[in-house]
């Protein structure tokens, strides 16, 4: 169960850290 969580975690952290960078290369765009 905690294994799944910190999986979780990561993934959410991931994926918010990609929408970002897209968002900041069009904002510079």
């Amino acid at each position: 169960m905690m294994m799944m969580m910190m999986m979780m975690m990561m993934m959410m952290m991931m994926m918010m850290m990609m929408m970002m960078m897209m968002m900041k290369h069009h904002l510079n765009e």
